[in-house]
């Protein structure tokens, strides 16, 4: 009859950490089985590319002064000597870029920032975009694509008015600050702003 055979300490020790860690191995593997990856696959397309449209507006550099009732001849700003009662008109064309399935812009001349010294309200100013490419020259407000590459004409008017009643000047009282007074444009803006 045989003995029994019985291991010794080293040889249970051996056999109780493989147990433990075969164990926690199984544990492991049971624990980590939510993180299979599963198939799959993608696939690219060439969708093309998407541009942004434009909206720009530079001078001609064409800008000419004329009296209000004769815009056939030129006067040079520089020796022209306003006085109350003058009407002066600024003409200057400027190009439009305008591109854009769906682009819709307004088209504004900031009148605010002509500087009327002294003049004040006896200086009235008025802006006006128009469509000169057409044969009557038209009014707009408002660009679309379809103004890309083309002219509009900017008009400013400077109306020197009579500070008083004209028809009773002999009941005005005298006022000579506007004399020797400089008007000053050059901060004109004209601008197109898109519609949202």
């Amino acid at each position: 009859m045989r003995t029994p055979h019985h291991p010794k300490g080293n040889e249970m020790n051996k056999f109780t950490k493989a147990s433990i860690a075969t164990g926690a191995g199984i544990v492991l593997l049971l624990g980590g089985a939510g993180t299979l990856a599963y198939w799959n696959d993608s696939a690219t397309t060439d969708a093309g590319t998407i541009t942004a449209g434009t909206l720009t507006i530079d001078s001609n550099d064409d800008g000419a002064w004329f009296q209000s009732s004769n815009l056939d001849d030129e006067i040079d700003p520089n020796d022209f000597l306003v006085v109350p009662g003058d009407s002066l008109t600024y003409i200057e064309s400027f190009e439009v870029g305008a591109t854009g399935d769906n682009l819709e812009a307004t088209v504004s001349a900031n009148a605010a920032s002509i500087l009327k010294g002294e003049w004040g309200d006896q200086l009235v100013t008025t802006v006006t975009v128009l469509d000169d490419t057409t044969p009557t020259p038209a009014v707009i407000s408002t660009v679309t694509s379809a103004y890309n590459e083309r002219l509009i004409t900017v008009r400013v008017v400077l109306d020197f008015a009579f500070d008083g009643d004209v028809s009773s000047p002999s009941t005005n009282e005298v006022d000579n600050d506007t004399q020797g007074e400089v008007v000053d444009l050059s901060a004109l803006a004209i601008t197109l702003t898109q519609v949202p």
